[in-house]
């Protein structure tokens, strides 16, 4: 297997083996990533694959020595948090039938409030949250020094608490 930035510049040259090459190495953590955020299969499923069109068609704009495997589940996180939003199907209460479960609504409301935060600041929860990346490895993948990132952490989670009203 060929590391993920040379596939990346790969396929930013057209090259399907390398598209399929990147697969076989990223779909199980990206899928897993996927559904522990949608919580729908079929929807992390749909994302999936949609998330390796992306990286086809967007491949040119990586930089080429950089992290590669970031650059993929950043851009993956941000995207699926947005369609997350849009697509969270609403299930009726078999009550009055116009409201939504409480842990639905409770993933709306962090849902909401992590498009609140500021693009660093919700890529490091992400990442560590929902991805499961520890600190060390974020600060890799992102080029930062550790001790920005847990700091970064730190703020994004007092502001996700302002946010959701100390909860």
């Amino acid at each position: 297997m060929k590391d993920i930035d040379a596939c990346l510049q790969d396929i930013a040259q057209g090259s399907m083996t390398a598209l399929q090459q990147l697969y076989q190495e990223l779909h199980r953590s990206i899928y897993g990533l996927l559904l522990s955020i949608v919580k729908n299969k079929s929807l992390a499923e749909d994302l999936l694959q949609e998330t390796f069109i992306t990286v086809y068609s967007k491949a040119h704009l990586y930089v080429p020595r950089t992290n590669g495997r970031a650059w993929v589940f950043r851009n993956l996180a941000y995207d699926a948090l947005r369609k997350a939003k849009f697509t969270a199907p609403l299930e009726m209460n078999s009550g009055d039938g116009a409201s939504l479960p409480n842990s639905r609504v409770e993933n709306l409301d962090l849902m909401s409030a992590l498009l609140e935060l500021d693009e660093a600041d919700r890529q490091i929860v992400v990442l560590h949250v929902v991805a499961g990346f520890k600190h060390r490895e974020i600060a890799d993948f992102l080029s930062l020094p550790h001790s920005t990132v847990r700091w970064r952490y730190r703020r994004a989670l007092s502001k996700l608490a302002a946010i959701l009203g100390g909860e």
